[in-house]
C-alpha cells in the first residue's frame, strides 16, 4: 500500500540549487519508502542545502528538496521538506540597498 505524501507549503525560498538552507532534524513521515541506509540518519541534525523543487509528476510534487551539505548521513539522497524539522529560522534574503 502506498501512502500519499503530505501537501505542505515550502517554508524557505531559494534562487538556485546549492544555497545553504540551514540545519534540520531528519524525521521521515513514511518509513516504508525510506532508502536503504537512511534509517541511521533519523533524529540527527543535518546541515542542508537547497537541491530543487520536485516536479508535478514526481513524488513530493511542489516541495523543496534538500541534500546534505558536506556530510554522509543522507548518503547523497535528496529529501523533501515534509521529512525535515528545521531548527534554524528561515534564511531571509538581505534587503536590496536603496540609492540616495
Amino acid at each position: 500500500m502506498h501512502l500519499p505524501h503530505l501537501h505542505i507549503a515550502n517554508h524557505r525560498q531559494f534562487t538556485k540549487p546549492g544555497e545553504r538552507a540551514g540545519r534540520a532534524v531528519f524525521r521521515p513521515h513514511h518509513m516504508r519508502d525510506l532508502k536503504d541506509g537512511l534509517h541511521l540518519a533519523i533524529g540527527h541534525t543535518i546541515e542542508l542545502e537547497f537541491a530543487g523543487v520536485a516536479r508535478s509528476q514526481e513524488p513530493f510534487a511542489g516541495q523543496n528538496l534538500y541534500r546534505e551539505r558536506g556530510g554522509g548521513l543522507l548518503l547523497n539522497s535528496w529529501v523533501p521538506e515534509e521529512d525535515l524539522q528545521f531548527i534554524d529560522e528561515p534564511l531571509l534574503k538581505p534587503p536590496k540597498p536603496t540609492l540616495p
